[in-house]
């Protein structure tokens, strides 16, 4: 993403402080002063340097990269290989300006909320445990949280690379594309009362 002009976020804390600054000292009566009037600078010092090489080369920057985090819900099973519902959610957020990741409660309340989800499935599961819960699923659970999808969907990529070429999973039990049976994403959830759901094919 390309800006080509300055942009500045004044916090709500300060926006007071500017106000009356202006009109102690551009105000007399209820008229303007004479000019110059008083102003601001705004200043924005900035680590990044010209391009990424450059900036990777002075050690300002760092690369994009994080680990992804995925379990089994219930143990593999090996004989017979059962097809796998993978729930995968977004672990990053992206911040515009420093130390203001607004968007960190969209992925906050998706990793809660399947969060909540895996811990209802397991309350029934070892409740079950006598009727061995494993054996009725005909799909096997895996719980996916990815980084890096803020940054072209670095995390979920490589997810798809390793399951494709044979890299996901131990030699005697090694998944692959063909055992994953769907992916179910949560996306931003919020507060609302709308929860939208979105199906790539129709029979989903």
């Amino acid at each position: 993403m390309d800006i080509p002009f300055g942009i500045f976020i004044i916090r709500q804390a300060d926006q007071k402080a500017i106000i009356d600054q202006n009109a102690k000292s551009n105000v007399v009566n209820g008229s303007l002063k004479g000019y110059p009037l008083w102003g601001g600078e705004m200043k924005s010092f900035m680590n990044a340097a010209l391009n990424t090489p450059t900036c990777m080369r002075r050690g300002t920057c760092d690369p994009v990269s994080g680990l992804n985090i995925i379990v089994h819900f219930t143990p593999p099973s090996v004989n017979p290989k059962k097809t796998i519902i993978l729930f995968t959610v977004k672990a990053d957020a992206t911040a515009f300006f420093k130390d203001l990741s607004y968007g960190g409660e969209a992925s906050g309340g998706s990793i809660i909320t399947l969060l909540a989800v895996m811990n209802a499935l397991s309350q029934v599961r070892d409740a079950d445990a006598a009727n061995d819960f494993q054996t009725i699923l005909s799909s096997e659970f895996m719980v996916a949280f990815l980084q890096g999808e803020s940054f072209d969907y670095s995390g979920s990529q490589r997810l798809a690379y390793s399951l494709s070429n044979g890299e996901f999973g131990k030699l005697s039990y090694n998944i692959t594309l063909d055992d994953v049976k769907c992916v179910i994403e949560l996306g931003p959830i919020s507060l609302s009362n709308e929860i939208y759901v979105h199906s790539h094919n129709s029979d989903s």
